[in-house]
């Protein structure tokens, strides 16, 4: 780790607060984060940034879905199963239990956006029209904090965290 080549990485990672351990799991999954681009740009599929999701997959945070061949209401289950390293993801998972979600003062910037998305609410905003006059009309929605929803909430700041991860990795290495 201490090698020219993976000192922006690291100078990502310290902005995290992860461990010794941890960055060098990320630095196997993530050097060169080149490999998750394409022409060294992220790869988009319309809205959907293709590029985020393989990195997030390529953490242990994809999902395969199995479907059941038959097809009646009652016998058709959807299995949805994690893909991707195990233990990446077991290792953010600590690091978000002990880093994160603890009600204590944020030691950096990320992580203080982490504690916020963690811990308060917030409102969207988004417009609709109304059926019979076809006005706009602005509705204001509060959405819970990632606490309120529990495990799935956790995953959820999982999914935020590595987002912000490979934003910053593409940001500051991707000449």
């Amino acid at each position: 780790m201490e090698l020219e080549q993976f000192k922006g990485y690291c100078q990502v990672f310290d902005k995290f607060l992860f461990g010794t351990v941890t960055k060098s799991l990320l630095l196997l999954h993530c050097y060169p984060i080149e490999r998750f681009l394409v022409n060294g740009k992220p790869y988009f599929r319309g809205d959907h940034d293709i590029s985020l999701r393989k990195f997030q997959a390529y953490l242990g945070l994809g999902y395969s879905y199995q479907v059941s061949g038959d097809t009646s209401a009652k016998q058709d289950k959807v299995k949805k199963s994690w893909k991707g390293s195990d233990l990446v993801r077991s290792h953010l998972y600590a690091h978000a239990m002990v880093t994160i979600c603890p009600n204590k003062p944020a030691k950096t910037e990320i992580i203080a956006k982490l504690k916020n998305s963690w811990l308060n609410s917030r409102n969207h905003t988004y417009f609709t029209r109304n059926e019979k006059t076809g006005q706009k009309i602005e509705v204001t929605q509060e959405i819970p904090s990632f606490k309120a929803l529990g495990k799935d909430g956790l995953c959820r700041l999982l999914f935020y965290e590595t987002r912000l991860l490979y934003q910053l990795l593409t940001r500051n290495l991707v000449k």
